[in-house]
């Protein structure tokens, strides 16, 4: 393929590229130069490049979608899911979208419209809304007719048992359906199904309750029991990766909209108000020490183990903050049970104070050398204080967060880090200025 692109043979590309799957052209146009990439999308099916639309990176995405024409792009979003074409339209500029949607017939345009109009990262945003739904009523055998009339492409996995309202009322799995007397009604062979969620519904909480169950797919209904979408596995497996992902740009100190954007002045933009906390933080930090420089002075040592003290408090913080933002993340922790993670991370901010302390003091007691068990006593007890403030804090801030609904993986990263170092020289400097002033 990279061969005929060279030689400028266009059409034996373009029909190269046709007979592989969406997936890996997407992943072999990554590698492409951007207009190479462009041109080829442009000549491709609309089918086929509306689903490699659908599974290529989110930034080289965002620089097709810009540079590709309304015209163009309405003609592969009508060929997409509604959801897929929705999560495109969600990525353009606020400009291009509705120049987009004008150019879709009415009735995608609606579709595309309706899942936009639900709370982003929710269930409404991703469930897929092409499904089969039967009269319950119905045979098997008509059940069966009505399937292989449908034009609907996506994998079936169970038919849904509904009333002539469309509400469901259970969920009839493919191998029963088979495998029954065709005379029977669906109603006798139908299950009631295990799980549901709404469409405002969380998609993490959606993911969530997928693994619980270990469902392939998952019925969305809205508040009136009718059934309006499903959500499948690999739908799930997408959740997952874009909820960590998340987490860990956020833990970093930077955003996902970071890989979509290629111009270094924004990518910088994006960063910097991160930086500038931990800026701030540090002058705080240069505030504490100047106010505490005749500590200082009458014992200089005390200055080499600043960095051990804020070190250690930050790292200890980033432990503690990270393990209680997965455990929330995951489920695991709850408002039932949160209180009893205080309590069990308390116990561990002790430990890991005083093993911390002891080992510092012993640093601190060969180090000085006027006073030395001053010294080691005087930075031990700074570092079990540091460690176990900071370990609290990285619990508490993310439990705070959550409690007030605010992504608990702001309260990672930068913000932790840059609060236990002030923290911890405050508590470092405090404590020895107590005790040079009682002990000498």
């Amino acid at each position: 393929m990279q061969d005929l692109m060279e030689r400028g043979e266009n059409r034996q590309l373009i029909q190269a590229l046709s007979s592989l799957y969406p997936e890996d052209i997407a992943e072999w146009l990554s590698d492409c130069d951007p207009s190479a990439r462009l041109e080829i999308l442009r000549n491709l099916p609309l089918k086929i490049a509306g689903e490699i639309l659908d599974a290529i990176l989110p930034s080289i995405r965002a620089e097709l979608v810009r540079e590709l024409s309304p015209a163009l792009l309405g003609d592969i979003l009508e060929k997409m899911p509604p959801e897929e074409a929705a999560e495109v339209i969600s990525e353009m500029k606020p400009r291009k979208a509705p120049e987009v949607l004008r150019e879709l017939p009415r009735q995608e345009s609606s579709e595309i419209r309706h899942i936009l109009a639900y709370p982003e990262d929710s269930a409404g945003r991703i469930m897929d809304t092409d499904l089969i739904s039967i009269n319950a009523e119905m045979t098997v055998e008509e059940a069966v007719t009505l399937i292989k009339r449908s034009t609907i492409e996506e994998t079936l996995y169970s038919v849904y048992a509904t009333d002539p309202e469309g509400k469901l009322l259970g969920i009839v799995p493919l191998r029963d359906l088979l495998t029954s007397p065709r005379q029977i009604p669906l109603a006798k062979i139908m299950k009631d199904a295990i799980a549901t969620v709404n469409p405002d519904t969380d998609q993490e909480d959606a993911a969530r309750v997928v693994k619980k169950y270990d469902l392939s797919v998952l019925p969305v209904i809205d508040d009136t029991g009718i059934l309006v979408g499903r959500i499948t596995a690999d739908d799930i497996i997408d959740i997952i990766d874009e909820e960590s992902s998340e987490d860990i740009y956020r833990m970093a100190g930077t955003d996902e909209e970071e890989l979509r954007v290629t111009s270094p002045f924004k990518i910088a933009r994006i960063r910097l108000p991160w930086i500038l906390i931990c800026i701030v933080g540090s002058f705080l930090s240069a505030l504490v020490i100047s106010s505490f420089e005749m500590t200082l002075e009458r014992v200089i040592s005390l200055v080499a183990f600043i960095p051990m003290i804020t070190a250690t408090g930050g790292n200890v913080g980033l432990q503690s903050s990270s393990i209680v933002i997965r455990g929330l993340a995951l489920g695991i922790l709850k408002s039932s049970n949160l209180w009893k993670e205080v309590v069990k991370q308390i116990k561990v901010a002790l430990w890991l104070g005083l093993a911390c302390g002891i080992i510092l003091s012993i640093i601190g007691f060969f180090w000085g050398d006027t006073n030395p068990g001053l010294l080691g006593a005087v930075v031990g007890l700074s570092m079990f204080l540091a460690v176990t403030f900071s370990t609290l804090t990285g619990v508490l801030i993310p439990l705070s967060f959550h409690q007030l609904k605010i992504d608990p993986a702001i309260a990672s990263g930068p913000l932790i880090t840059t609060l236990n170092d002030v923290l911890g020289i405050a508590l470092y400097l405090t404590s020895a200025t107590i005790m040079l002033r009682c002990f000498t």
